[in-house]
């Protein structure tokens, strides 16, 4: 066609645009804030989980009384931690299902994250007596 050019690409080419079309879709849905520790307070007892799930702490903004023990688990297909920021205390890498408990004797504002995921973030506050 006079006029107009048109511009190939090898099969190559091709597969490797479909394959970075790929990675940037999966960057995309790892990435964002995942920070659930601003999320409304959820107020827990002697015994709480945290559910680990969608690359999010759930609940992420919890409040316990000295003492009480969290269990986190891991519904996720990716290895997750939840770790303090101060590195006080670690749950360890956790794979789908695996579940670690903290119990949490001392009174203060623990914020954690994700060492896999660092935007992921959670808090926990620790108040004194029962």
């Amino acid at each position: 066609m006079p006029g107009k050019s048109l511009v190939r690409f090898p099969a190559r080419a091709s597969i490797l645009v479909v394959i970075l079309a790929a990675v940037g879709i999966l960057a995309v849905n790892c990435s964002g804030t995942h920070d659930s520790s601003k999320d409304p307070l959820t107020v827990g007892g002697a015994r709480n989980t945290v559910d680990i799930k969608s690359f999010e702490y759930v609940p992420g903004n919890l409040q316990i009384p000295a003492g009480a023990t969290i269990t986190f688990v891991n519904h996720d297909n990716a290895p997750h931690t939840a770790t303090a920021n101060d590195g006080s205390w670690d749950t360890g890498t956790l794979d789908k299902d695996d579940s670690k408990s903290i119990t949490f004797d001392k009174p203060g504002e623990y914020l954690y994250h994700c060492r896999v995921h660092p935007t992921m973030k959670g808090r926990i506050e620790v108040r004194a007596g029962s």
